[in-house]
């Protein structure tokens, strides 16, 4: 079995004095203690062992809420585990190898910037990076309405539909595309297989978006289709993720569109659509707008108090002017996140009552 070292960023006396009450003395090579990953961020790993919390640093791909079973490798100068995986079944590896790992576009392109100032990166794959990074909007161009409804054209998500319909042999800007063509410029290079890996995580995440899409889309046809099916809602979601240029690092926003239709009545129409963004030294921010019989309603979570504090003092401004715009409004309001929002990490649910709102 291939080892991988953990080592925790505490000295074994730390943890001796920390809330793990497996004090130094009893500590040896060859221990063994399990583990739960809490949480990733920028390499650190958050590790929940019996007894208490302790932060670690790792290159090994973890994720989070994954069962560890660990092995004391050394005790000075840091303590040190080793993590044994046992090596993946034959089909699991061949998915390893075929299927793309899952990740925010956001992350895929910062992984392309730091391979763009690697010297190991080749000068094709160099050359690949540039284009899709110059392709990217900037974050002041997304404030107009007209260029953001262009980049969510752009996104990757319509573009067989745009191709079937003959609207051009070639979407011009379109990201997916983009994506394809940089990767089959590169694919056969050795020195680029890195970037060609990334470049298939974007493209393998736009298909996912695609697919949760596609299948809204059969269960609504299906719902249609079956017996007693006008007292059934009809309910339509997409997801799209559109990255952007903010100080010269790559950022994004996901947007979450989704539409309710009460089947028996017309009137009963929803439309919903959520917005995720991380604004730097802001925290998350999700801002989710409704517009149900002929209002509009926004709410706002954030995960800082400050920031909740600071959208508030905005709201009054924002129903000016959405009232000046002939906007009817409903109900706006912000507010910190609390540990009963865990619609952040699922999407909005609707049901025959209303909607379950995500902000």
């Amino acid at each position: 079995m291939s080892q991988i070292t953990i080592q925790p960023p505490i000295s074994t006396q730390a943890l001796q004095n920390s809330s793990i009450a497996t004090p130094r003395a009893r500590l040896k090579v060859g221990d063994q203690l399990h583990a739960t990953v809490m949480n990733l961020q920028n390499g650190k790993a958050e590790l929940r062992l019996s007894e208490g919390i302790v932060s670690a640093r790792t290159q090994v791909p973890l994720q989070t809420g994954e069962q560890l079973k660990l092995t004391v490798a050394q005790l000075q100068p840091q303590l040190t585990l080793s993590l044994s995986k046992p090596p993946p079944p034959a089909l699991e590896a061949a998915n390893q190898r075929l299927i793309p790992k899952q990740q925010p576009l956001q992350q895929a392109l910062q992984n392309l910037t730091q391979l763009l100032q690697n010297s190991a990166t080749g000068k094709g794959g160099q050359e690949a990076i540039q284009r899709v990074l110059q392709q990217l909007p900037t974050l002041m161009q997304l404030f107009n309405p007209k260029e953001l409804k262009q980049q969510i054209s752009k996104s990757g998500s319509f573009m067989e539909n745009r191709l079937l319909n003959n609207r051009s042999t070639a979407p011009s800007g379109d990201l997916k595309m983009l994506l394809l063509q940089a990767k089959a410029q590169i694919m056969n290079q050795a020195e680029n297989q890195k970037v060609v890996r990334q470049l298939d995580s974007m493209i393998a995440r736009i298909e996912l978006n695609q697919l949760k899409t596609l299948q809204a889309s059969v269960q609504t046809t299906t719902q249609q289709q079956s017996e007693g099916a006008s007292r059934e809602p009809q309910q339509r979601n997409w997801s799209v993720e559109i990255p952007f240029i903010q100080d010269n690092q790559p950022q994004q926003i996901a947007l979450h569109y989704r539409h309710h239709q009460e089947a028996e009545d017309e009137e009963k129409e929803r439309w919903s659509i959520e917005i995720n963004l991380e604004p730097p030294g802001l925290g998350g921010i999700t801002a989710t707008a409704t517009h149900h019989q002929g209002e509009l309603d926004i709410h706002f979570l954030s995960e800082k108090e400050e920031t909740a504090r600071l959208i508030s003092e905005q709201i009054e401004q924002l129903q000016t002017a959405l009232s000046v715009a002939g906007v009817e409004i409903g109900t706006l309001f912000s507010r910190q996140k609390t540990v009963n929002d865990s619609s952040l990490n699922r999407p909005p649910s609707f049901s025959s009552t209303g909607l379950s709102i995500k902000a």
